[in-house]
């Protein structure tokens, strides 16, 4: 059976264990200094190896593991959930983390672990396309087999992957690109015949989250008798100066004093469509505390009319010295808010 049995590996060696540890890099097989590639290239491995189309007698036990694989996916591939998760482990990530580098509410994966499959290899359904996982090639441009292809049809070449990264404002207010990409022309015999380049305009709407795959079908490579493969565009978000992107939400964050935390204090915030919005913040600000901004944040993507919010985090900066006289004030007036 593709999954191992219990007894092949000493008890806590295995991959299934740090899985159940909730390890996110033992779950995946990569180092905790590996690189998005790395993670990338184990998650491919790990994904295919643990779905359960792949394992019809364990079904139960495999739906799990590819749960837990997609979820480990889902943090580290994603730089904020991943910062989170380094410093802070697994309760850190779930409870929100600390200060302005939690996640509001904390991360909960969706559950849905076909969706993160379905979007990282860019396709609804694979098994109908190749039908044998083990044909799945190993390089980031080509992911499917022409030997899986269905018999009674001609087979297709195999897809092409670019990414493309947009800003955030790109993301927000929607944005046309022309790209170029390179694609062969084989003969028959699969021998490569010519390379040229071919141009594609990438249309990216309001809202389309970071990771999207736009599929271009029929627009790669070429050859002679076989179904001209298809191109997957991944889109990339380049790093912002002023917010973070979390789903449809924007996370910012604010520098205050600690004297700003316990007595208010106005905020600034430019939002992406250049509107400068002022908000007084009256409540005291712990750790912890987010304002949110309702609906100035992404719009939602498909969903006209619907926006996230901006969710504004503080990082209080504390005195580094007070005097004994200070400190004695500062006493009584706290003392005084707990009677």
């Amino acid at each position: 059976n593709p999954i191992p049995e219990t007894s092949a590996q000493p008890t806590g060696t295995r991959q299934e264990d740090h899985m159940l540890k909730g390890d996110y890099y033992g779950a995946l097989g990569v180092s905790r200094g590996a690189s998005l590639e790395d993670i990338r290239g184990a998650f491919r491995k790990v994904a295919l190896k643990y779905h359960p189309e792949k394992n019809p007698d364990r079904r139960s036990e495999a739906e799990k593991l590819f749960q837990e694989v997609c979820e480990a996916y889902e943090v580290l591939s994603q730089s904020k959930l991943r910062a989170i998760y380094d410093q802070y482990g697994e309760d850190g990530l779930k409870n929100g983390g600390t200060g302005n580098f939690g996640v509001p509410g904390g991360y909960k994966f969706s559950g849905n672990a076909e969706a993160v499959f379905q979007k990282f290899f860019g396709i609804d359904n694979p098994f109908e396309m190749i039908g044998d996982f083990s044909a799945m090639q190993e390089t980031e441009h080509q992911f499917f087999s022409k030997e899986g292809a269905r018999n009674k049809d001609p087979p297709q070449c195999l897809p092409l992957q670019r990414r493309l990264e947009c800003t955030l404002e790109e993301f927000y207010h929607g944005v046309e690109k022309m790209i170029e990409i390179e694609v062969t022309h084989r003969d028959e015999a699969g021998n490569e015949t010519k390379t040229f380049t071919r141009e594609m305009k990438v249309i990216v709407e309001k809202g389309m989250p970071c990771g999207e795959k736009i599929k271009f079908r029929k627009q790669g490579n070429e050859r002679d008798g076989w179904i001209t493969g298809d191109v997957y565009v991944l889109l990339d978000e380049k790093p912002h100066d002023r917010f973070t992107r979390q789903g449809d939400d924007l996370a910012y964050n604010c520098e205050i004093t600690l004297e700003q935390a316990l007595t208010g204090f106005p905020v600034d915030v430019k939002t992406l469509d250049d509107q400068d919005v002022n908000i007084f913040i009256c409540d005291i600000v712990h750790p912890k505390y987010t304002k949110h901004m309702t609906g100035a944040g992404m719009p939602v993507f498909q969903q006209a009319g619907k926006f996230g919010d901006i969710l504004v985090n503080f990082n209080i900066t504390f005195p580094r010295y007070l005097t004994r006289e200070q400190q004695g004030e500062i006493k009584k007036i706290l003392r005084a808010t707990e009677k």
